[in-house]
């Protein structure tokens, strides 16, 4: 570069257009840094474009992208757990309208009535607290705050229907819905200080149109939203939305955007079952075509890609019970991801030399790093 500096300061050249040489010097180099800063902001941004063949499918093998898998005996639970919050010696199961807390070994310990729909569920593993954001309708969500013991400590207002939250360093991080009107529908983010019960403000908000089904049903808004953790960020996403982000300095950052290679024919198709997000190194992407369902999972360190059907995600090669039914993020645990098998699923009486019960086998797998 010195070498350079020296050859054009040496003489005042002139160019054909009228320009002295230091000018065009000027302008090639504000063109080559403009060259060279546009790449390198996409790549410090981290967004890429993760593209999905959905006419080709195949299922993965447990033991691929298993680190470690561990099988609980389960007693019998009701249906509709939707999250699960492992802390220290117990598991808390978010059900539709309450939170069902055992031990590691499959053993109920109680029931932990919510004050209307459950929405999700995260914890304090230190302060030993767990988070359920529950209501009915957009005006009485809350955030409620249990110990361990099933007690209520304390709650937090939200600003609409929660879709997910996750708790990571202080802060409650929430993805909720509101209904504006019968053509629109919004979807947010924001963060609640747990410390002060201040909210961040929002961080996200995108409007969508008519949100139907079958002509006036809404597409539910709670099987929508996501959040996990990956290289201790937190990740966000709604099933809506083509582009998952990332959580940096209370922004919500573009993370990856998602293509498929069949374009949806129907409003219904643009709505996933679940949302998308990250569990350790893996991308995993929900989606539907026609009356298919699909998981899409992807190393992001080698960038191979499975694309797989919901009922036949995972081939348990490890355990030997056949097809497990797609991932789920354990909240708060990064590189972990769970699955429940049914017992009538099962036709042997152990799992892994764990005599099975009466309810379902839910599997806690580590993915390899």
């Amino acid at each position: 570069m010195e070498k350079w500096s020296k050859l054009i300061l040496k003489e005042n050249v002139v160019l054909p257009d009228g320009r002295d040489m230091m000018t065009a010097l000027k302008s090639v180099v504000r063109t080559c840094l403009l060259l060279f800063f546009i790449p390198l902001s996409y790549s410090l941004h981290g967004q890429r474009t993760v593209r999905i063949n959905a006419s080709e499918t195949t299922a993965v093998k447990l033991s691929e992208i298993a680190r470690d898998a561990v099988p609980i005996a389960m007693e019998k639970l009701p249906s509709g757990v939707q999250n699960v919050f492992i802390a220290g010696e117990y598991v808390f199961l978010q059900s539709i309208s309450s939170v069902l807390q055992y031990d590691l070994t499959g053993k109920f310990i109680r029931n932990i009535p919510c004050k209307g729909y459950a929405r999700g569920i995260s914890g304090d593993t230190v302060k030993r607290e767990i988070y359920v954001p529950a209501g009915v309708t957009e005006d009485d969500n809350k955030i409620y705050c249990y110990d361990y013991s099933g007690k209520l400590k304390r709650t937090y207002r939200l600003k609409g229907l929660a879709t997910g939250c996750l708790f990571d360093k202080g802060m409650l991080w929430i993805l909720y819905a509101r209904f504006h009107d019968d053509k629109t529908t919004g979807l947010y983010m924001s963060g609640i200080d747990l410390q002060t019960g201040s909210d961040t403000g929002i961080l996200y908000e995108r409007r969508y149109g008519p949100d139907l089904y079958n002509g006036g049903l809404r597409c539910p808004a709670s099987s929508s939203g996501q959040l996990t953790l990956h290289n201790q960020t937190v990740i966000a996403s709604f099933g809506y939305d083509s582009v998952i982000y990332r959580i940096n300095e209370q922004k919500t950052v573009p993370f990856v955007a998602r293509e498929i290679s069949i374009p949806a024919k129907t409003l219904v198709e643009t709505r996933s079952l679940y949302a998308h997000g990250c569990i350790g190194k893996y991308l995993f992407v929900n989606y539907r075509r026609g009356e298919q369902f699909y998981v899409y999972l992807e190393d992001m360190k080698s960038k191979k890609g499975y694309n797989t059907k919901y009922e036949e995600a995972i081939a348990d090669d490890i355990f030997h019970t056949g097809y497990l039914k797609t991932v789920h993020p354990v909240n708060g645990r990064e590189g972990y991801f769970y699955i429940f098998k049914e017992r009538g699923e099962i036709a042997a009486n152990t799992v892994g030399n764990i005599p099975l019960k009466d309810g379902p086998v839910l599997f806690i797998v580590k993915t390899k790093q």
